[in-house]
């Protein structure tokens, strides 16, 4: 996994309800998203987790199916999700 990610606050990231909205929490705040808006606010808060399946699947691919085509699109979307995370793509 790159670099850039180290930046962003360690996981697990947990979401809670307050009166001015939704708290993104980690070991600070991550951020605040509007009480209405309950699924985004659960899609970022899995996002440490799914950026380290991310890395941990390509890693697993790349030993296991190198000679499947199925295989590699989907790692080949990986690798766009993974360089989209840690800002290169």
């Amino acid at each position: 996994m790159g670099e850039s990610m180290s930046q962003h606050t360690p996981g697990p990231w947990i979401a809670q309800e307050y009166q001015d909205g939704i708290r993104i929490i980690g070991r600070a705040v991550v951020a605040i998203v509007p009480n209405e808006q309950v699924a985004d606010a659960r899609l970022i808060a899995a996002a440490p987790e799914m950026y380290e399946f991310l890395g941990d699947f390509e890693e697993a691919a790349m030993q296991d199916f190198q000679g499947e085509r199925r295989i590699m699109f989907l790692l080949n979307k990986v690798r766009a999700l993974l360089a989209k995370v840690e800002g290169k793509g």
